[in-house]
Formats: structure tokens, sequence, C-alpha cells
């Protein structure tokens, strides 16, 4: 409201709109709807041997989500051997509303001793 507001019914007024278009950001906003960590430490699959190889984690939400959420993963900590190059892929795949797979890849001759990944469910 770019005046002052002349009478009781003004203010009304521009609450009830200021109301309203918090509704509309709330409705619209993206939900962070369930979140967590996964650590891998010494595990042979990623610490030891060349090609393709990968560990997957099933991860099951504490009650079904209303629908199939978007799953945004994120590296939060890594320990890798300097003798070899850093070669490391983490994602979600399978994504249900009961849970999904927490896929954490690697490839080529690599060592990864630690890893840790941040998840977390969004729905729009």
């Amino acid at each position: 409201m770019s005046d002052k507001p002349k009478s009781a019914l003004d203010v009304l007024a521009w609450c009830q709109d200021l109301e309203q278009r918090l509704k509309c950001i709330e409705e619209d906003a993206i939900k962070i709807v369930a979140h967590g960590e996964v650590m891998e430490t010494n595990h042979e699959t990623l610490k030891n041997g060349s090609g393709e190889r990968q560990v997957k984690k099933h991860i099951s939400f504490q009650k079904a989500l209303t629908a199939v959420p978007t799953i945004y993963t994120a590296i939060s900590g890594l320990d890798t051997d300097s003798d070899f190059n850093t070669r490391i892929e983490v994602h979600a795949l399978d994504v249900t509303q009961e849970g999904f797979n927490l896929i954490i890849r690697t490839w080529g001759p690599s060592n990864v001793p630690f890893i840790k990944a941040a998840w977390f469910a969004l729905i729009d």
C-alpha cells in the first residue's frame, strides 16, 4: 500500500491482500519433506579395484510421502587416495513415495576409503 490508509477498511483490505499473497507463496513453495546422510567407510567395492563399481543403499522415508519427490544428492565428505584420480558420483535411482536407492559409484583405478553423501527430498 503506497498511500497512508484513510480508514480501518483500507488497513483491513491491505491485510487481506497481504494474507492472499502469502498464501500464494506458500502454495507455490517447494517443500523439503525428508533429508539424511549416508556414510561408507572402507567399503571394499569403493576402496579397491578398477573399472566401474558401485554401492547401492536403500533409503526408506519415515512415512510415505504424498507424491513422488525429486531427490537431490551431494557429497558432504570425501577421502581419496592421492595415488589415484578422484572419480566419484552420487545419485538417486528408483524414486517412489516410500523411498529410493542412493547410488555411490566410482570407476577406473580409484580408491575411495571414505565418502559421506547427503540427500534431500523435495515436493513442489
